[in-house]
């Protein structure tokens, strides 16, 4: 909710100073912002790597599999879901075509 907020902000004070040199950098940290934690963690790592990969590992490779995907370091391997509701794993993997339509959108306007 914090980055939702942040993000928010930025961009409606962007909007509200359009044209001078606080606006702009309001806007593109908002664009920063939503690059960084929408778009990188939320649709690539969260969607990508913690959905598409996940899933893909468990269904080819079986449990132990998916278990190697997350190193100790990383997280405590007993925090980590299998899969078993379809709904929450499709929403999920959903997040990942989303951030890659976003990048490249982002990327032709850029």
């Amino acid at each position: 909710m914090p980055v939702a907020i942040a993000f928010t902000a930025a961009l409606w004070l962007g909007a509200a100073r359009e044209r001078t040199a606080l606006g702009r950098f309001a806007t593109w940290t908002g664009l920063a912002v939503i690059a960084v934690f929408v778009v990188g963690l939320i649709g690539f790592f969260k969607g990508g790597y913690n959905r598409v990969i996940k899933n893909a590992v468990y269904f080819v490779g079986g449990e132990e599999a998916m278990m190697r995907l997350v190193p100790d370091w990383f997280c405590d391997p007993n925090l980590v879901e299998l899969p078993n509701d379809f709904v929450f794993e499709a929403s999920g993997i959903a997040q990942f075509p989303l951030a890659v339509l976003t990048w490249r959108l982002a990327r032709q306007v850029s």
